[in-house]
């Protein structure tokens, strides 16, 4: 991803077709019972972890 009046690279973008999405479906559905019975400060590590990863891979 680029930025449009510069050029200068924004982000990486991951090319994944369908069957990476479907594994990674089918990987949030295994998990989401648990993530449901989780209380929201058991839950924040993982989402704030997740989000400077995803972060720190697109820049």
């Amino acid at each position: 991803m680029e930025n449009p009046a510069t050029g200068e690279p924004l982000a990486r973008v991951t090319d994944a077709g369908t069957a990476d999405a479907l594994k990674a479906l089918d990987a949030a559905v295994g998990v989401q019972s648990r993530w449901a019975a989780s209380t929201p400060a058991a839950c924040a590590p993982t989402s704030t972890s997740t989000a400077a990863s995803s972060w720190r891979n697109h820049t």
